[in-house]
């Protein structure tokens, strides 16, 4: 009887080997994975170094063949080039010469700026970049009402639109919605009205003493329906064919009011 207790016991820990063995193993931040096959999907996964340059990356995941290679991806451009160490590799301020007449042929390439310029010639001297691939970035978009907080649209004072920075509406300046690859114009609008009815409360009637009084809008939009000065029933302000403490209420709300 030991005997089979004991076989039971050998044959569990071998069944139990491949899943002590088949533990992912973690990518360093900054490694190279020009070699590495993250699959044909069009997933968007961010940015890492491919052949010694930070660069977008789509795939299908972060493990392949049982190694975890999302340390070594990146949110932004810059956070790879600044931990990477490769910023001044990137761009070389001194063989930027705008007075270049470059072709106007239409033949993209991706800077490793993660900035998709018309060719060849306007990469390397209108964007300084020393490094760049063959073909448009691929972008990424983000979501309505995202929290744009922390992000920089750089020094301009274009007004680009109204989103939500740090929880609430606000009029963001900038140079561009297109940031590093990342389009952010999904998350602008129009005005303050619309932002704040997508991605705060919603707008509608505020004035209590409305007929449609919205307890959890945050912002009139002018939709208030108010009961007609007489019906036929003396004393019925809120026009329920009734005269209650309801109106008694009311008339007091609007007490001082001067009617047009």
């Amino acid at each position: 009887m030991n005997h089979y207790i004991l076989l039971f016991l050998i044959l569990i820990f071998f069944i139990s080997l491949p899943s002590i063995h088949s533990q992912d193993i973690i990518a360093t931040p900054c490694e190279d994975m020009a070699e590495v096959d993250f699959g044909e999907c069009d997933m968007y996964m961010g940015v890492g170094i491919i052949n010694g340059v930070c660069t977008n990356i789509s795939g299908c995941g972060w493990d392949v063949n049982g190694v975890d290679y999302s340390p070594a991806f990146y949110n932004l451009m810059t956070e790879c080039n600044s931990s990477c160490g490769n910023a001044i590799e990137c761009v070389d301020s001194s063989q930027i010469d705008v007075s270049t007449a470059c072709p106007l042929a239409f033949i993209p390439v991706c800077g490793c700026d993660g900035v998709t310029y018309d060719n060849e010639c306007n990469a390397f001297y209108y964007g300084g970049v020393t490094s760049w691939t063959e073909g448009i970035c691929e972008t990424t978009t983000v979501e309505p009402c995202s929290d744009l907080g922390g992000v920089s649209f750089g020094f301009c004072t274009a007004v680009l639109g109204i989103a939500v920075v740090n929880g609430s509406c606000t009029y963001v300046s900038g140079c561009s919605m297109m940031i590093e690859s990342i389009d952010y114009s999904p998350a602008f609008y129009m005005s303050v009205e619309a932002c704040v009815s997508a991605c705060e409360n919603p707008i509608g009637c505020t004035y209590i003493q409305a007929l449609n009084y919205q307890a959890e809008a945050s912002l009139d939009d002018g939709s208030c329906l108010f009961a007609p000065c007489n019906n036929g029933c003396d004393g019925d302000v809120d026009g329920d064919s009734s005269v209650t403490i309801n109106d008694i209420l009311l008339l007091l709300s609007n007490f001082g009011a001067i009617c047009q």
